[in-house]
């Protein structure tokens, strides 16, 4: 038997500030790295205590950055960059 209940909602938020690395192993082929700042989002809503509704966003302000000693590029030694803006959802239920 289903039970109606009230739904929950949850907002979340965070900031990830990451400073630049200059110290690295050049014979290793590492390069330095920019800092960087960006930020998430995200939002919940639980209904009927076994579906969750979860949407967001990933680096809100679509930033581009590097993670270092991330892999990079076979073909041109470049650091590859991290995703941009992200946006998604997902449903979930419990049975």
């Amino acid at each position: 038997m289903w039970r109606l209940g009230m739904p929950r909602s949850s907002l979340q938020s965070s900031v990830h500030a990451v400073a630049e690395q200059e110290r690295v192993a050049t014979s290793r082929g590492e390069l330095p790295t920019e800092g960087h700042t960006t930020m998430d989002a995200e939002a919940g809503l639980t209904m009927m205590d076994a579906a969750l509704l979860r949407f967001g966003v990933r680096n809100v302000f679509d930033k581009d950055y590097v993670s270092h000693l991330k892999a990079k590029n076979p073909f041109t030694a470049l650091q590859l960059l991290e995703p941009g803006r992200v946006v998604f959802a997902r449903v979930s239920y419990a049975f």
